[in-house]
């Protein structure tokens, strides 16, 4: 099974907590599809051999909107969740996004003349809260109840991936769509889902650390180097 990758992040309100002490290899902020999983993705992970890694992760949280639902609790932003860390000096080796699949009713009711260029300003909002120079990697977003705006914002992520070298698709769209026997409802997964979904973090933590972004591996040329990502689609490693 082709594995990815995704970032995940953690809320107030399911702990959110200080900075850690020690600088975390990679940092994942997310929503459900992590949060409510952690624990089984994290073992998985780690008896995989990736250990540093900090989960940011919270149920209903959004790309650069804080909101409260029914429950009363108050689900930090994305673009939140990174300026705490970076305001606290976490500076990991990977960004990890796991994010937008709570954005895409706005997507779908943007009343935009173009849903995709609307999905990318919610895409750069986050890119910006992380700065210039950043490694990052964002999954894919799969909503089975909206199949074509899942389409426009995975767009939106693959027309920044073809211009920036430091931004890479972990595809989970492309991996869980055609699996309906892994999911719960629309979006969330069942254990055979967390499983597939720990595994796609696991090889794409691994790949992306043994072979950073925008780092040329030995003996090829970077402007020659076209590595298939195992997302779904070469990307040009420079």
């Amino acid at each position: 099974m082709a594995a990815a990758t995704v970032l995940v992040a953690v809320g107030v309100a399911a702990g959110e907590g200080p900075v850690a002490s020690t600088p975390p290899d990679i940092v994942v902020i997310g929503d459900s599809l992590t949060a409510a999983n952690k624990s089984l993705i994290s073992s998985r992970v780690a008896a995989g051999g990736v250990s540093s890694v900090d989960y940011e992760a919270l149920s209903g949280r959004r790309i650069n909107a804080a909101v409260t639902y029914g429950d009363g609790i108050r689900r930090s932003s994305g673009v939140e969740v990174v300026r705490r860390l970076r305001g606290g000096g976490v500076d990991p080796a990977l960004w990890v996004i796991e994010l937008g699949t709570n954005d895409i009713g706005s997507v779908r009711n943007c009343e935009c003349a173009d849903p995709v260029v609307f999905a990318g300003t919610l895409i750069d909002t986050i890119v910006a809260a992380i700065g210039p120079g950043e490694p990052i990697a964002w999954v894919t977003v799969l909503d089975r109840n909206n199949i074509g705006v899942s389409g426009s914002f995975n767009e939106a992520l693959r027309r920044r991936a073809a211009v920036d070298p430091l931004f890479i698709l972990i595809d989970w769209y492309g991996l869980g769509a055609g699996h309906p026997e892994w999911f719960l409802d629309h979006v969330h997964h069942n254990l055979a889902g967390v499983d597939a979904f720990a595994g796609l973090y696991l090889d794409s933590f691994r790949r992306l650390l043994d072979h950073p972004l925008g780092t040329p591996r030995p003996g090829r040329p970077a402007a020659e180097r076209v590595e298939h990502n195992g997302f779904g689609r070469d990307e040009v490693a420079r």
